[in-house]
C-alpha cells in the first residue's frame, strides 16, 4: 500500500477546514538513517503540501462527477446530442465523461464516498455487472478501492468455476440422457432378435 493510500481514505465531507489543514508527518526518517533537519522539515513541508492538494484534488474531483451528473440529467429534457455537443465543447470527451457519471451514480447508490476513488476498470465493472452482484459484494468493491482488481478477479474466477460446474452437469445429464436412449434401443433390438 503507497503514501497516497492513506490519503485516499480521507472523506472530505466529515472533515472540518481546521481537520483539512492538520497533517502530521508519520514517516520515520530514523530508520532510513536520515538525521539532517533541514531535509526532515523541507520533506514535511512538501507532505503537508502534498495533503492539502491532494484534499482539494478529491475535493474537485467529486464536484466534477456531481455537475456533469447535474448537466447530463438537465441535457435529458433537450434535443438529442446536445450534451454531448455541450461537454465536447468545454474539451471533455466521451470517455471522461461517462466515467465520471458512473462514479457519481455508484456514489449515490453507494452513499460511500470512495466510489468516487475507483479504477475506471471497477466503474465499468460495477457499471456492467451490478445487476449480477449482490449489494455486498458491490460494497466490499467500493469500500476497497486498492484491493478492488483482486475482487473482481476473484469473482471471475468463482463464476468460472460455477459455470465449468453447471457445463459438467448438464454434460453428464446429456450423455445419462444418451444411454437412457441406447438402453431403449437395445431392448427394442433384444425384442426384435428374439421374433426371429
Amino acid at each position: 500500500m503507497g503514501r497516497f493510500s492513506s490519503l485516499k481514505n480521507i472523506n472530505n465531507d466529515n472533515l472540518t477546514v481546521d481537520d483539512q489543514n492538520l497533517y502530521k508527518s508519520n514517516f520515520n526518517f530514523e530508520e532510513f538513517e536520515i538525521t539532517d533537519n533541514l531535509f526532515i522539515e523541507e520533506i514535511r513541508s512538501i507532505e503537508d503540501k502534498l495533503y492539502k492538494a491532494w484534499n482539494v484534488v478529491q475535493h474537485k474531483t467529486k464536484e466534477m462527477c456531481k455537475y456533469l451528473y447535474e448537466a447530463q440529467e438537465k441535457f435529458k429534457t433537450q434535443k438529442d446530442g446536445s450534451f454531448m455537443a455541450w461537454y465536447q465543447s468545454l474539451g471533455l470527451t466521451k470517455d471522461q465523461v461517462s466515467i465520471s457519471i458512473m462514479k457519481y451514480k455508484q456514489y449515490l447508490e453507494s452513499g460511500n464516498p470512495k466510489a468516487l476513488d475507483s479504477s475506471v476498470r471497477t466503474v465499468k465493472y460495477l457499471n456492467q455487472n451490478s445487476k449480477n452482484l449482490s449489494k455486498e459484494k458491490i460494497q466490499e468493491i467500493i469500500d476497497n478501492p486498492e484491493e478492488a482488481s483482486q475482487i473482481i478477479k476473484k469473482i471471475r474466477n468463482d463464476k468460472l468455476e460455477y459455470v465449468e460446474i453447471i457445463d459438467k452437469e448438464a454434460e453428464k445429464i446429456k450423455i445419462e440422457e444418451e444411454i437412457k436412449k441406447l438402453q431403449e434401443k437395445i431392448e427394442i433390438l433384444k425384442e426384435k432378435l428374439k421374433t426371429l
